[in-house]
């Protein structure tokens, strides 16, 4: 959150004050009950009355001395019907994340069109890419238990920072059984899958892969390639999205500069919209994004840009895509993307190691569109091909984009993979930004 919003936002808070909620029915367990923790449940209560963008929806007579967690309490706020986002943390988790560090196998999983459940790719700074484990293997145990759902990894993986071993069975991408011990470890991502610079014809074709916009120093990794495509002068434009959960609206805000600065600076990116009651107190300036040129900006004035995506490409995926969609033509290729429209803040709690994460807006661009819930359709639906790495121009999705860009048209495909739309699982917090065990 930028400093200048959070001041307004206090601002507006103060207005609500009287949005906490009134527990002279329960002065009967006021002996009791753990008035800090009282104390921390009212704060939560009223500002997500204040700031929730469903606030409407939230429940009424709640009773913020019921002796259940702060973090149990906020749950049980949510407007389940749509909210699969939201989620609680404590600030060192939220320092992190930020920072792009997760403690885990650095292993991110993902289906494959046989609903194999295969790795989708491994951090290099990790026992697991050490070790062999590579994109496609498929995952067949974890400490002698079969895995046949992403379920059964939330249960058998665990989160939280345990000194955690586990054993795990993969088929590599020869057939051969490997069997594989892991421990946890702190993982530093990298959201810079590949990058490359691709000849076809007499084209030149700037390709990248990113799977998230959080991390540290991402803006400065990304000036750096579009620094390298502006140097060999590319022609056209491969943003690869294929898991890119989301993360900094703000980055990706800035990855649009560097597409489209140059031809659209000055041009509406996305505009956000909060609740009734708090949207009237911020001005325009606060809640519109703007394209602007950057010194690396790409200088060769693109008409177009090509995505690839799949069902876990969300949030602010989606709006990079969406709102670059006015001054460009966009092509999406693989399968349609999640279908996040919305975006959440974090929230301090005073006097607390505790941080709320609501949904707090809406996003929308300059035609007054987003993702929907249901997600952006593609322009050619393609398989997410696990057997390839990025970049390489064998793998299907860059494949057929790279004949479009070379032919104007797709090649004919053996298997339709138009109703396969493999979602990411609606995670709550850290797993579902980062998007990796």
């Amino acid at each position: 959150m930028k400093p200048k919003f959070f001041l307004y936002f206090l601002f507006a808070l103060s207005l609500f004050s009287s949005c906490e909620p009134d527990n002279d029915n329960n002065n009967n367990s006021n002996s009791t009950v753990d008035k800090e923790a009282s104390r921390i449940r009212g704060d939560i209560y009223a500002l997500m009355q204040a700031a929730y963008l469903w606030t409407d929806k939230l429940p009424s007579n709640v009773d913020t001395t019921a002796d259940v967690s702060p973090e149990q309490f906020f749950y049980s706020l949510l407007y389940t019907a749509l909210d699969r986002w939201s989620f609680f943390v404590t600030q060192d988790q939220l320092k992190d994340l930020e920072n792009g560090v997760f403690y885990g196998h650095g292993l991110m999983f993902t289906y494959d069109e046989y609903a194999n459940i295969r790795v989708g790719y491994v951090y290099k700074n990790t026992q697991a890419y050490q070790k062999g484990i590579r994109r496609g293997w498929i995952l067949k145990k974890i400490n002698d238990q079969s895995v046949d759902s992403y379920a059964q990894l939330d249960e058998l993986i665990g989160e939280g920072k345990n000194i955690v071993t586990n054993r795990f069975l993969f088929i590599d991408n020869e057939g051969k059984e490997q069997n594989i011990t892991l421990q946890k470890e702190s993982i530093t991502t990298n959201p810079i899958l590949a990058d490359t610079i691709l000849q076809r014809g007499s084209k030149k074709v700037g390709y990248l892969a990113l799977e998230s916009f959080l991390g540290n120093d991402i803006e400065g990794k990304l000036d750096n390639i579009f620094s390298k495509f502006n140097a060999n002068a590319i022609d056209e434009l491969i943003i690869d999205l294929r898991y890119n959960t989301g993360g900094s609206l703000a980055t990706a805000n800035h990855l649009a500069n560097l597409i489209a600065g140059n031809k659209a600076d000055k041009a509406l990116f996305i505009k956000l919209t909060f609740n009734q009651y708090l949207d009237p107190y911020f001005a325009d300036s606060l809640k519109n994004s703007y394209l602007e040129a950057q010194p690396n900006s790409l200088t060769q004035s693109l008409q177009r840009v090509f995505f690839i995506t799949t069902g876990q490409t969300a949030s602010a995926s989606e709006a990079l895509i969406k709102g670059l969609q006015p001054y460009l033509t966009t092509y999406l290729i693989g399968t349609r993307t999640y279908g996040k429209p919305v975006g959440m803040m974090p929230l301090e709690i005073e006097k607390s190691n505790y941080v709320i994460v609501p949904v707090m807006f809406e996003w929308k661009n300059y035609y007054g569109e987003s993702s929907g819930y249901a997600g952006i359709g593609v322009n050619y639906a393609e398989f997410d091909d696990l057997t390839h790495n990025f970049g390489d121009t064998s793998e299907l999705c860059l494949r057929q984009t790279l004949h479009f860009i070379q032919n104007g048209s797709f090649m004919p495909r053996k298997k339709s993979a138009a109703e396969v739309s493999f979602k990411k699982p609606d995670w709550r917090g850290i797993r579902a930004e980062i998007g990796a065990y």
